[in-house]
C-alpha cells in the first residue's frame, strides 16, 4: 500500500486503472492499493504518476526505490 500525497480526486485522474486503485484517506492524501509482476514494475508505476508518495508496505519496495534513486543519480551525474 502506498500513501499518495494528493486528494483522492486528483489521484483518480492520474492513476491508471492498470496501476492501482486509489481509496479515500484524508483531505490531503489517499491510499493506493496496487499490484505488479515485480517490485521494480510497481516502483515505475508509482513514479510515473507524478504524485509525491510514502511507502506503507511492502517494506521491500523502499529498498527497490533507493536502488532506482541511486541508479538515476549515477546516470545524471555522469562518469
Amino acid at each position: 500500500m502506498i500513501r499518495l500525497k494528493a486528494p483522492l480526486a486528483e489521484a483518480a485522474r492520474r492513476v491508471s486503472p492498470s496501476a492501482g486503485v486509489p481509496e479515500a484517506g484524508s483531505a490531503e492524501s489517499c491510499r493506493l492499493t496496487a499490484g505488479a509482476s515485480s517490485l521494480d514494475e510497481l516502483s515505475v508505476h508509482v513514479l510515473l504518476m507524478g504524485i509525491d508518495f510514502e511507502v506503507i508496505e511492502p517494506p521491500e519496495l523502499t529498498e527497490v526505490l533507493r536502488e532506482a534513486r541511486d541508479r538515476l543519480t549515477r546516470a545524471l551525474d555522469g562518469p
